[in-house]
């Protein structure tokens, strides 16, 4: 005799989990504590004026920004690039 879970009760009943806002909130999370820390190396960078480290930094958090802001279109961009280095499988 077979005995039912509850995961085996709900997988029959089609019940799924809805992770949409936690996924909002975690991405608000990331985004917040990555301009905290380019905000503080910046500044650092700033007060020792090195204008080089300044444009590196900007330039990572867009980079890294638009990875956390636009997810989908950040990795179909490198699924492209990627595709086009080596090849579509």
């Amino acid at each position: 005799m077979k005995t039912t879970t509850r995961l085996d009760i709900r997988a029959a009943e089609g019940f799924t989990f809805d992770v949409s806002g936690v996924s909002g909130t975690l991405l608000s999370a990331l985004a917040s504590i990555l301009l905290m820390v380019a905000a503080t190396k910046i500044f650092m960078a700033y007060a020792s004026r090195s204008w080089g480290l300044i444009v590196t930094e900007v330039l990572a958090v867009l980079v890294v920004g638009w990875f956390i802001w636009t997810p989908e279109s950040a990795i179909d961009t490198l699924k492209a690039v990627t595709g086009g280095i080596f090849g579509t499988a």
